[in-house]
């Protein structure tokens, strides 16, 4: 399965994190970790399948998730997707982030105004490269931002979280940013899709499975990852992955 990542243009790196491009030569399922920001995908040839959801659109938003997901490709089946910053899609977006939290909607349904989203897809499978999509895709998205930046103060709390995967308070994040715990959550629902405390546990459980993929024991990616437990790990890898840790991680 051939991927390759992109990095966005310089002036739009506040809001996106990067492109992918994956190629589906044959036919196949998978299932990928959460992420802690919102995605944009295109359908560049063939289909893919959401899981109990029918067919992916030709482009869509798939708000940030807090369990797997999980698609079924086409042989020949080739995806764009730009994954944004956790701040970054909400400048991009006239409605609240958590009317996207854990489901796929089309882009025309997604409040992004008039614009002509078929013939958007078509000139994207139309480009002769990758290097060319790229381009289309930082010219698309730079119109579309119109210069909005992300909100200073949700870039600021979120990156503090992810430094602080294993530590993280949400009373010290309260203190750092200088708000009330309610108007830090009205914000964090808005403009990251979740509440501060479910996007600290979604940081937490990704930081334990990449330990957990480098050969550390359950126990010890339990702890460092700053659970109470390993019993504490299992059940949120439970309910992420729907199987224990020594299940999944060894399909994974």
């Amino acid at each position: 399965m051939p991927v390759t990542v992109h990095a966005p243009s310089p002036d739009l790196r506040d809001h996106i994190r990067r492109y992918v491009m994956v190629d589906h030569a044959a036919a196949r399922a998978d299932a990928h970790l959460p992420e802690t920001g919102t995605l944009v995908a295109f359908v560049l040839r063939g289909t893919c399948e959401l899981a109990g959801a029918g067919p992916a659109p030709a482009a869509s938003v798939t708000g940030i998730t807090e369990t797997l997901r999980c698609h079924a490709h086409a042989a020949g089946n080739r995806v764009a997707i730009v994954a944004f910053t956790p701040a970054g899609a909400a400048a991009l977006f006239r409605v609240p982030l958590e009317e996207f939290a854990n489901r796929t909607v089309a882009l025309a349904e997604a409040g992004l105004g008039r614009r002509d989203w078929a013939e958007e897809t078509a000139r994207l499978r139309a480009a002769p490269s990758d290097a060319d999509r790229v381009r289309r895709l930082d010219g698309l998205f730079r119109s579309l931002l119109a210069g909005r930046r992300p909100d200073p103060l949700l870039a600021a709390a979120t990156a503090w979280l992810h430094a602080r995967p294993a530590g993280a308070r949400i009373a010290a994040l309260v203190r750092h940013v200088g708000l009330s715990q309610s108007a830090l959550e009205r914000s964090f629902r808005r403009g990251v899709g979740l509440t501060p405390k479910r996007f600290a546990a979604l940081v937490r459980f990704r930081e334990a499975a990449r330990l957990a993929g480098t050969g550390l024991d359950f126990t010890t990616v339990a702890h460092a990852a700053g659970y109470a437990d390993q019993a504490h790990f299992a059940r949120d890898c439970q309910r992420v992955t729907g199987a224990a840790p020594s299940r999944f991680f060894a399909a994974n």
